[in-house]
């Protein structure tokens, strides 16, 4: 289970990064000391099954 969520934190920062790249050749960007606010803070994502 531990290794599920490691997996998904690292697939999340994946995207997060793609993302900004995606965002920054567009000339869409957010500016840049939040996103440098953005990088230091944790994504997490939780799911539950029901």
């Amino acid at each position: 289970m531990e290794r599920e969520f490691l997996g998904k934190v690292k697939d999340n920062t994946a995207v997060r990064v793609w993302s900004e790249k995606v965002q920054q050749e567009k000339g869409d960007s957010l500016v840049e000391g939040y996103t440098q606010a953005l990088i230091s803070s944790p994504c997490v994502v939780l799911e539950s099954s029901l």
